[in-house]
């Protein structure tokens, strides 16, 4: 069991911090790549810098257990997006995973350890919710090649597996579930709205290497997805 595990995390910072504090104070030691990797100009190539920051971080740290790859908040406008945006922004997010599990998995199968790639997707991936179709697109995408790198990697004892968020607390203040999921939700849910500590709980149990989980896709949701 990896008890203070090692997490290179890759993300969007606007929800992240309160994560950070969460999975710090469970014991995890966390290197956050955005404040590395985010440079004014925009000009820096991601392949480099994230072949620069895991050297780095292999120096500093010692290893890398889990890379924790969150795409979950993206607010969708109440009008059809534009296919254009649709599609920079699901290659933005795929080339981003794409990178840098390449450049970690490649460390981890050098030194021979075991490691676990998490990454963190809206429900709208699976549930197809309303308003969500940017999170839905992206997520559904960082889903399908979530599961082939579950394939491809397993045989390096490095799982691949995905965490898709239903409403949380700090996330979405004005609980926006739709009026058919809030009647679903009054018959099969827990009823209690989620919050960023049961994520956090979710990423350390996965980030533990004591499971026996490869592909899966670990709803967190309140039996909105079941």
């Amino acid at each position: 069991m990896v008890v203070n595990p090692h997490i290179l995390l890759v993300g969007e910072i606007g929800y992240l911090e309160p994560l950070l504090l969460l999975l710090s104070n469970a014991g995890a030691k966390i290197l956050n790549s955005d404040e590395i990797l985010l440079q004014e100009d925009g000009k820096t190539p991601l392949l480099p810098a994230m072949t620069n920051l895991i050297e780095c971080a292999y120096n500093s740290m010692g290893h890398i257990d889990t890379l924790l790859f969150c795409d979950r908040v993206r607010t969708d406008e109440t009008e059809c997006p534009d296919a254009g945006e649709i599609v920079r922004q699901t290659l933005d997010s795929v080339s981003r995973l794409l990178v840098s599990v390449r450049c970690l998995a490649l460390k981890m199968i050098e030194s021979e350890s075991p490691g676990q790639i998490i990454i963190v997707c809206d429900t709208s991936a699976v549930a197809g919710r309303h308003n969500c179709l940017i999170s839905s697109t992206v997520g559904g995408a960082l889903i399908g090649m979530s599961k082939s790198l579950a394939k491809e990697l397993g045989r390096y004892r490095i799982a691949v597996n995905i965490i898709c968020l239903g409403v949380m607390e700090e996330i979405d203040p004005q609980n926006e579930y739709t009026p058919a999921e809030a009647m679903m939700l009054k018959v099969s849910g827990l009823g209690k709205i989620g919050s960023l500590k049961h994520l956090a709980n979710n990423i350390m149990h996965l980030a533990g290497n004591e499971h026996w989980l490869n592909g899966q896709i670990l709803h967190i949701n309140d039996g909105l997805v079941m």
